[in-house]
């Protein structure tokens, strides 16, 4: 799954935290990266998980 299926779950969250327009964009993008197993910062390189 990509982490942009989850954009919209990630912006639920992020709107919560209530911040600065700035930064909502990036904070949504980062979260939903995580929520994929992601980490935020490299689209290519996944957060390994034991199964």
């Amino acid at each position: 799954m990509d982490y942009e299926d989850y954009i919209s779950e990630a912006l639920d969250l992020v709107l919560a935290w209530d911040l600065p327009e700035d930064t909502l964009a990036q904070a949504v993008n980062e979260q939903a990266k995580l929520m994929a197993g992601m980490y935020p910062d490299d689209r290519g390189v996944f957060i390994a998980q034991e199964i």
